[in-house]
């Protein structure tokens, strides 16, 4: 996570349009902290990951029943996608997996 920053986000962009020939790249941190966590509709999980001083919005469908507590340190499995609304624009981790980290 503490390597995302907006250039990083705009060589993301370049890779795009992702779709079932191209899918996004995905990566993994294996050790960041949850913060945050709430539920998101009826099957999401909405939180923050926090990795070094860099925290990032987070966002994980079909956890509502294991949604990880807060203070939990975890590996994840993210793609980062770009949100925007209005004049706003901020990334986003798409979480495809979580584990407890291991020590």
């Amino acid at each position: 996570l503490r390597e995302f920053n907006w250039d990083a986000l705009r060589a993301l962009r370049a890779l795009e349009p992702c779709g079932m020939g191209n899918p996004r790249p995905l990566f993994l941190t294996p050790r960041v902290e949850v913060r945050d966590a709430r539920p998101l509709g009826e099957t999401g999980v909405a939180f923050r990951l926090r990795e070094g001083g860099q925290t990032m919005r987070a966002s994980a469908f079909r956890l509502a029943d294991r949604p990880p507590p807060n203070g939990t340190i975890v590996s994840v499995v993210y793609e980062v996608e770009c949100r925007v609304s209005g004049e706003q624009e901020w990334a986003e981790l798409g979480v495809r997996d979580l584990r407890p980290a291991i020590d």
